[in-house]
This record gives C-alpha cells, sequence and structure tokens, in this order.
C-alpha cells in the first residue's frame, strides 16, 4: 500500500512486511511516470537472491496508492545472458534503467548488484538514446581498459553490455597483422625471384 506495507502475496508469510525503505518502493514512490521499475538484485524476505519488477499504482485522484510487485529469481536472467557466453570468457551483463547489474555471466558473484552508472560508457550510451552503442574505456567495474557494446532491449528498461579487454583485443589483431605481413614479404619476395629468374631465362 500507499504506506510500504505488503497487503496481498502468494508468499503468506510477507504479508504485513513493511517494505517502505526498500529502494525499489522508494524510487516507485517518487517516479510520477508510473513506468515500470526494475530493481538491483538483493536478498529477499525468503532469503533468495531476487529482483523486484514493481509498478507505480495510483487512486482515482492520481496519487500515490502503493506498487504492484513481481519477485522475479536472479537466476531468471540466466535465458538471457547464456547464449552470450564467449571464448575465452568475458563478461555480459543485464543492466537496469539505473546502472545496477541484474545478472553477469561468466561472474555473477562478482558482479551481479554493482553498478555501472558512473562508468564512462553508460553514460556515453545513455546520452546517445541510440538502441546500440560502441565504447573504449576504463571499465567502471573492473578498471581496465575495455572494449565494450551497449544493446537495449526494447522498451523494457533493460541493457546487455558485452566487454572485452582492449589490450587482449589489439594484440589478437595485432598478431593477425603481423602475419599476414609476413605472408605478404614472403610473397614478394617469391615474386621477385621468380621475376629475376625468368629476366636471366629472356636474356640467355
Amino acid at each position: 500500500d500507499a504506506a510500504g506495507r505488503v497487503d496481498l502475496s502468494t508468499e503468506e508469510r510477507i504479508v504485513g512486511l513493511d517494505v517502505s525503505q526498500r529502494d525499489y518502493f522508494l524510487r516507485s514512490r517518487d517516479d510520477t511516470t508510473g513506468g515500470m521499475l526494475i530493481s538491483k538484485p538483493f536478498v529477499g524476505a525468503t532469503d533468495r537472491m531476487v529482483v523486484i519488477v514493481a509498478h507505480r499504482m495510483h487512486d482515482a485522484r492520481g496519487r500515490f496508492a502503493g506498487v504492484a510487485c513481481a519477485t522475479l529469481s536472479a537466476e531468471y536472467f540466466n535465458t538471457v545472458l547464456d547464449s552470450l557466453k564467449s571464448d575465452p570468457p568475458s563478461p555480459a551483463l543485464l543492466i537496469n534503467a539505473a546502472g545496477d547489474v541484474l545478472f553477469a555471466v561468466p561472474a555473477q558473484e562478482q558482479f551481479a548488484g554493482k553498478s555501472v552508472a558512473g562508468g564512462a560508457a553508460y553514460a556515453e550510451h545513455t546520452a546517445q538514446g541510440a538502441p546500440m552503442s560502441r565504447h573504449r574505456s576504463i571499465g567502471a567495474l573492473t578498471g581496465k581498459d575495455r572494449l565494450s557494446v551497449y544493446r537495449r532491449i526494447d522498451d523494457s528498461g533493460l541493457l546487455v553490455a558485452l566487454s572485452q579487454d582492449a589490450n587482449a583485443v589489439f594484440a589478437t589483431w595485432r598478431r593477425g597483422i603481423a602475419a599476414r605481413i609476413a605472408v605478404f614479404l614472403v610473397a614478394a619476395v617469391a615474386v621477385a625471384y621468380l621475376s629475376h629468374v625468368a629476366w636471366r631465362r629472356r636474356r640467355a
């Protein structure tokens, strides 16, 4: 209800629970746009790591009347990111509109619940307003030089972020360039030698 007390729930043991100081309740109460809000992961009253999907409710006069919530297990999001696993392993993050990491593969314990809101890549993506953006910046969670791609998931308020260590990417690129240059030089020497042999035969 408007006071932050649970009136009705499929989990009977949390009926009457006071959630008035929970982040998702406060943000829903103060957000007059009435949009959907997705909380950062936290250990809920059922002792499980959960994410809350909240929607602000209002009465006939438009006044705040409480919050309707759905509770999702953090592992629910595994299906979104599991297909994005890479070799070598590199973080794939599911992020809410506030910049909180909801789920991460392959480093859930390391990154879940942390925020990328202070990072340059997140700030640039938000400022651009585009569905997808590419960045090179110091990672908000790793403190290292990263190449990243941010992709908005339709109108869900969620983002998927993929990143790779920039030095590792460029090292692979440099090795590839070096290999191509080596092949080119070998081919050039072979062509020069054959041209020389052909020229000597014509002179003979």
